[in-house]
């Protein structure tokens, strides 16, 4: 788990996926955050797993934009039931 902190999440998402990641940071710049977007990552062994994003705006204590806190669900077990 700790082998992505720090690193591009564009390093997970599969090419012709890319146009997921611009919807995303679309929301982002219009609300500050993204809930619920579904699209592909690829895991550590080329596999694709679908998943769904969370990501927010983080603000430093001036207000400024100081990064992003993102989460990726894994949606194999939903898909499965």
């Amino acid at each position: 788990r700790d082998e992505m902190v720090g690193k591009p999440v564009r390093v997970l998402v599969p090419p012709e996926r890319l146009q997921d990641l611009k919807r995303i940071q679309r929301e982002l710049d219009r609300t500050g955050h993204a809930w619920g977007v579904d699209t592909e990552a690829l895991a550590s062994n080329g596999s694709r797993v679908p998943i769904s994003v969370k990501e927010t705006v983080l603000y430093g204590p001036g207000g400024e934009q100081s990064g992003y806190a993102l989460i990726l669900y894994d949606l194999r077990e939903r898909i499965r039931a």
